[in-house]
C-alpha cells in the first residue's frame, strides 16, 4: 500500500506537468542568437529560455556562426557561417539542438541574413553582390536563387509576412537605412520609412504591425509601425541606450531585443507595450540577432 507521503508526491508530478501543459508556448520556446567578443570576431549560436535559464551553445567557437533563424515549426535553424575563413558566408541547416548539420549554400559570392517563409518551402536572404548587397529568394534547398532587390545599395535584413505574400527588409538605396516591402516575387517594392535611420524589421504574428529599430538623434530605441502604411508609429523603449535588433514572440505579446546598457550587447525581453523590460543574458561577450522559435 503505497505511503501518503508517495501519494502526496505523485500529486504534486502531476501538478507540475499539468503546469507544463498549459504553459504559454511563447515562454516554452527558446530564443536564439549569436554571440562574440564583437560583430566581426568569431561567433557561436546559442539559444536560451525567454526567462534567462538553460542558455546552450549550439555551434564551435572555432568556427564564426550567425544569423540564426528558425524555421516554422521551431525543429531547426537556419545559420551563416564560414568554416574556411574565406570572408565569403554559406547558409547551413541544424536542428534546434544544433544537431544534423547540412550545408544548403556553396558559393563564392557569400549569403547571410536568412529567413524562412511561413510555409518552409522559400529562403529569403542576402546575396553579396561585388560590392553591395541584394535580398534573393531560394528553395528551402539551397535551389533556384533569384534575386529579388536591384536598389545598387547595401539591402540587409528579410524577414516574411506571416501569409507569405510580402517581405520587409532595409536598405541605405537612398541614403540613411530606411524599411521597404515587396511581394515575395520582388514586385510592388514600397518605402515604409522617411525620416531617421529604420532597420532590423520584422512583422507581428498578426501581420498588422512591423517592429523595428529607429535611430533617432543618435539615439537607437525600438519602434512599431503599421505594417502596411508605415504609419501609426510607436515608440516602444525610452531610455537613451542603445536598443535594437527586435523580434515579436510567437503570441505577439513580448518582444526580444537587444541592449547594451549594462556595457555588452544582451537579450532583453518587454512586452509588446514596451513594459516589464528584463535582461536574461548575463555574460561578458557581446549578443546579436535574436529570433524567437515558432
Amino acid at each position: 500500500m503505497a505511503s501518503p507521503r508517495a501519494g502526496c508526491c505523485s500529486l504534486l508530478a502531476i501538478a507540475a506537468l499539468l503546469a507544463l501543459a498549459v504553459a504559454s508556448p511563447a515562454q516554452a520556446n527558446r530564443i536564439a542568437f549569436y554571440e562574440g567578443a564583437s560583430a566581426f570576431s568569431k561567433a557561436t549560436v546559442s539559444t536560451v529560455l525567454p526567462s534567462g535559464r538553460g542558455e546552450r551553445r549550439l555551434t564551435s567557437p572555432s568556427v564564426s556562426s550567425y544569423s540564426p533563424a528558425y524555421t516554422p515549426d521551431g525543429r531547426r535553424i537556419i545559420y551563416g557561417s564560414d568554416p574556411e575563413g574565406l570572408g565569403s558566408p554559406d547558409l547551413y541547416s541544424m536542428s534546434s539542438s544544433g544537431e544534423r548539420r547540412r550545408r544548403i549554400t556553396s558559393t563564392a559570392t557569400g549569403e547571410a541574413h536568412p529567413a524562412v517563409s511561413p510555409d518552409g518551402r522559400s529562403i529569403a536572404f542576402v546575396l553579396r553582390r561585388e560590392d553591395r548587397f541584394e535580398i534573393a529568394r531560394m528553395t528551402a534547398g539551397g535551389r533556384r536563387v533569384r534575386v529579388l532587390t536591384h536598389l545598387d545599395a547595401q539591402t540587409y535584413e528579410p524577414a516574411w509576412s506571416p501569409d507569405g505574400r510580402w517581405i520587409t527588409f532595409s536598405s541605405d538605396a537612398r541614403g540613411e537605412p530606411q524599411i521597404y516591402t515587396m511581394r515575395r516575387n520582388g514586385s510592388g517594392l514600397r518605402r515604409l520609412t522617411k525620416s531617421g535611420s529604420n532597420s532590423n524589421p520584422e512583422y507581428s504574428p498578426a501581420g498588422t504591425r512591423i517592429v523595428y529599430t529607429g535611430v533617432r538623434g543618435g539615439d537607437s530605441e525600438i519602434y512599431t509601425m503599421d505594417a502596411g502604411t508605415g504609419g501609426e508609429v510607436r515608440q516602444l523603449s525610452r531610455n537613451h541606450v542603445e536598443d535594437f535588433e527586435p523580434t515579436f514572440s510567437p503570441d505577439g505579446r513580448r518582444v526580444a531585443f537587444v541592449s547594451r546598457g549594462s556595457g555588452f550587447n544582451q537579450v532583453h525581453v518587454m512586452t509588446s507595450a514596451g513594459k516589464r523590460r528584463r535582461q536574461i543574458t548575463h555574460d561578458r561577450m557581446h549578443h546579436f540577432e535574436p529570433d524567437w522559435q515558432p
